[in-house]
């Protein structure tokens, strides 16, 4: 997951390779230190729960249990956990979507947009493109037995 994270930081948000490479490395930090402080031994690359990690990550923060350790090498620490926040949040974004089998796909143009409508799909909820010459999408996808909100 490590590595996966630092390709994710060059890849997706164009970190420096030293700047992924100290985000990387922060995050065993972390869990060293949150064992240390804590009940519980973490090694945070493996908690998949985003709600850990968004304590953990507030936990870092100005504000937080642990500020002073989060300001560490001018905030890399609170930086990183912030970082891997985000990393997490896109993972089981992109797992949601690809182990959902229900749903609809359409060739989209982008020029035609003019919102964003949120709608659920099955048990999930998804921000669709809308338009006013596909309005009736939300007619369609009840067609299909899912429900528009």
């Amino acid at each position: 997951m490590k590595y996966k994270f630092e390709s994710w930081m060059k890849t997706k948000e164009n970190k420096k390779q030293s700047t992924a490479y100290a985000y990387a490395n922060s995050i065993d930090k972390i869990s060293r230190h949150y064992s240390q402080h804590s009940e519980n031994k973490i090694d945070i690359y493996r908690v998949k729960d985003i709600r850990v990690i968004e304590r953990i990550s507030s936990d870092y923060a100005i504000g937080g249990r642990f500020p002073m350790y989060g300001q560490e090498g001018n905030g890399t620490i609170r930086n990183a956990i912030a970082t891997l926040l985000r990393f997490q949040n896109e993972i089981n974004a992109d797992q949601e979507l690809s182990s959902d089998g229900d749903y609809v796909e359409e060739e989209i143009h982008f020029s035609q947009f003019t919102a964003f409508r949120p709608i659920k799909v099955g048990e999930k909820r998804l921000h669709v493109l809308i338009n006013a010459r596909t309005y009736n999408f939300c007619s369609h996808v009840q067609k299909l037995s899912h429900v528009c909100i």
